[in-house]
């Protein structure tokens, strides 16, 4: 068959490697690159070059299965990150420091606060809940917030591992946060093995740049990538599906996969279905800003050193977002302690700062959109295979799971998988 797949990113390239062996494979990407949220930024500083993730720094064996699976084919080499944490919120005066490798570690000035001794019997109700609710299909709608405030858990409380997990994960704000149902953010903490503070857990980051990860998943099907081909409308009728690229190229197939965003998806479609209108306009996104620079300037105060990531809490608009949640989280990346290196020594990625670094420090600079997952969005995914495959049209993508990398290849999986029965059953059927 002839297949296009309308997006380069992780999902649309593992559907791609697929599908290519037994069918004719064109993937449009509308970029100068492939890989989507795979993004490594190389430059030179003081004579040495360097790769230094913007999008994806590092991944946990257990929750990412397929991941794993994929670095060891591509015989990608990782190594072991150090996710240490330092927790500041500054609207409730409290901090702590965190390490997957070890016990949590509150500040003294915390523990002598009569509140701070009060988390320490909150903590284990706090996970009771999440763990009570985390049946998905009994409380598929029930919301976080809806679930604090049932059982009275103060927000500061959650704000310490829950929202900054949830920040760390898919960049979303507090309030976003408040309307993710329960059982996902269970999942997610679970899966991260989060929910034990005492147990060890060790995380990994590609030892090579992402952009060497994407480079080997790509080198099988490269003649069959078109970069820099935006792709404008997605006609379909009975006998095949039109591909209209914004150069006026136009193109015949017999069926198509969609592998970019929702909204993405739904702004190419010609005469969308009123399924494919109610499923992908549920899914709602949020734009994440990073930057790499050596401002040092904004993620001061630093008040623990060899700590991988800085979260800072405090009360003010997100910049750049028009959230309109008055308390905003940001995160600081230490590169040179994430990468144990002395050469990037006051290097930091920073996701969404209260202020932009200054621009003469400024290294790089990305912008991500992640799907939120919420309400809306998991009753879209239960909705899939309404639209994934009807009048030739497959769906795959992150959104359509957990929104992490590891859902991403499991979505180009399922699609290809579900390519290769359509191609299989007439085959049989002239055998018979």
């Amino acid at each position: 068959m002839r297949i296009a797949i309308v997006g380069g990113g992780v999902s649309g390239l593992i559907a791609a490697r697929q599908l290519v062996r037994h069918h004719q494979v064109t993937i449009y990407e509308a970029g100068d690159r492939a890989g989507g949220h795979c993004h490594a930024h190389r430059f030179s500083q003081d004579g040495h070059e360097h790769a230094v993730e913007l999008g994806f720094f590092s991944f946990y064996e257990p929750a990412y299965p397929h991941l794993t699976r994929l670095l060891k084919q591509l015989r990608i080499p990782t190594q072991r990150v150090d996710m240490s944490f330092h927790h500041q919120d500054a609207i409730h005066n409290v901090s702590c420091v965190a390490s997957m490798a070890q016990p949590l570690m509150i500040s003294p000035a915390s523990l002598a606060r009569r509140e701070w001794r009060h988390w320490m019997i909150t903590l284990p109700r706090l996970w009771r809940c999440l763990k009570r609710y985390g049946d998905r299909s009994r409380y598929m709608t029930y919301c976080l917030g809806d679930m604090l405030d049932e059982h009275r858990i103060p927000e500061r409380f959650a704000n310490l591992f829950v929202f900054q997990a949830i920040r760390f994960a898919y960049g979303l704000s507090r309030k976003q946060s408040m309307q993710m149902p329960v059982w996902f953010v269970f999942d997610l903490l679970e899966r991260c093995d989060m929910l034990r503070l005492s147990r060890r857990r060790h995380w990994r980051r590609l030892t090579v740049g992402s952009d060497q990860y994407v480079e080997r998943l790509v080198s099988p099907i490269q003649e069959n990538l078109s970069l820099r081909t935006p792709v404008k409308e997605i006609r379909r009728s009975a006998t095949g599906i039109t591909i209209v690229c914004e150069d006026g190229t136009v193109s015949k197939f017999d069926h198509a996969v969609i592998a970019t965003s929702a909204e993405q998806a739904l702004r190419m479609l010609v005469a969308p279905s009123t399924a494919e209108q109610q499923v992908l306009g549920n899914i709602r996104y949020q734009t994440m800003n990073v930057w790499l620079h050596n401002d040092a300037r904004i993620v001061q105060p630093v008040p623990a050193r060899n700590i991988s990531y800085y979260l800072r809490m405090q009360q003010s608009r997100m910049f750049g977002s028009a959230d309109d949640d008055p308390f905003h989280m940001e995160i600081h990346f230490d590169v040179g302690h994430i990468m144990n290196t002395r050469q990037l020594d006051n290097t930091f990625v920073s996701c969404d700062p209260v202020s932009p670094p200054d621009e003469d420090e400024v290294i790089g600079r990305s912008s991500f959109r992640h799907a939120i997952i919420d309400v809306p969005a998991v009753k879209s995914q239960s909705r899939h295979s309404e639209i994934s495959g009807a009048d030739r049209i497959h769906y795959c993508g992150a959104y359509w799971g957990n929104g992490l990398h590891d859902s991403a290849i499991s979505s180009g999986l399922a699609v290809a998988r579900e390519l290769d029965v359509l191609s299989l059953v007439p085959r049989l059927s002239r055998m018979c």
